[in-house]
């Protein structure tokens, strides 16, 4: 599997969604000083230092664990993902059965 194609299928997908999410914390209290202030046209990016620790956690736990499902759905055949669920007793109702 190239590394442009698992870049641009997991991580540039990650970014742009996490670019969306808002933090409740973010409507609530004082907005803080920020960092820098981007102007993109009519947008304004920004971000403030009190939160950013907290929300690179969050997008490298998203990453890690996307990038492992990517990655064991595209090296695995999805026949023996199916077997590996029903051998670890995982309900029949998730695993169906592969068509043949």
């Amino acid at each position: 599997m190239p590394f442009s194609f698992f870049v641009k299928r997991v991580w540039l997908g990650i970014s742009v969604l996490r670019g969306h999410r808002r933090d409740p914390g973010d409507l609530h209290g004082p907005r803080p000083s920020p960092v820098f202030d981007l102007a993109i046209g009519p947008l304004h990016l920004a971000p403030s230092g009190q939160r950013r620790g907290g929300r690179v956690l969050f997008v490298a736990r998203v990453g890690v664990s996307v990038s492992l499902a990517v990655l064991l759905v595209m090296t695995t055949p999805w026949a023996d993902i199916l077997k590996s669920l029903r051998s670890v007793r995982v309900p029949q109702v998730f695993v169906l059965n592969p068509v043949r």
